[in-house]
């Protein structure tokens, strides 16, 4: 009888945790079913008063969908390969960033454009930078040693970045 009672004690908690998506509001998960029909293990994380974000593998492509809680596409975040970047972004960024190596590579989605956020590590400083698809670089930070260094790119400061690192 103990037996019967803790195997029915355990399915209900078993299946308690198998619920994957407490919380998350019916239109962010009709919008993922909409824009990802046949996507399944979908693992939903919060990530801000009304912003939640699911992530799930697609024919191998390591994706997140962030929604807000009215169903709202918000931005698609692909990670991809570095051979998948376009040449002239590869080019401008081992320029830019000449003693870094490419650590991780996403193609973002948001507002219908495309953008690609770059991560770099040189094994003291690890670098974030904010390519549009047209290859200019819109942003960037630093994080290591130092305070982390956050800029924001615009043409008249592309010259004078090293200069403002220093300082």
């Amino acid at each position: 009888m103990k037996t019967i009672i803790f195997i029915i004690l355990c399915s209900v908690y078993f299946s308690a945790c198998a619920q994957k998506d407490p919380g998350i509001p019916e239109s962010a998960k009709n919008k993922l079913a909409e824009l990802y029909p046949s996507v399944e293990n979908i693992e939903w994380k919060m990530e801000g008063e009304n912003e939640y974000e699911a992530v799930f593998s697609i024919d191998g492509v390591e994706t997140s969908v962030a929604v807000d809680g009215e169903g709202n596409l918000l931005e698609i975040e692909e990670k991809i390969s570095v051979d998948q970047l376009p040449e002239y972004i590869t080019s401008s960024a081992a320029e830019k960033f000449p003693d870094q190596k490419i650590s991780k590579v996403e193609l973002i989605t948001k507002n219908g454009e495309k953008m690609y956020e770059i991560e770099f590590d040189d094994g003291e400083s690890k670098t974030e930078a904010i390519y549009s698809s047209d290859g200019k670089l819109i942003k960037y930070s630093v994080q290591g040693e130092k305070d982390e260094d956050n800029k924001d790119v615009d043409d008249d400061e592309e010259g004078e970045d090293e200069e403002d690192e220093e300082n």
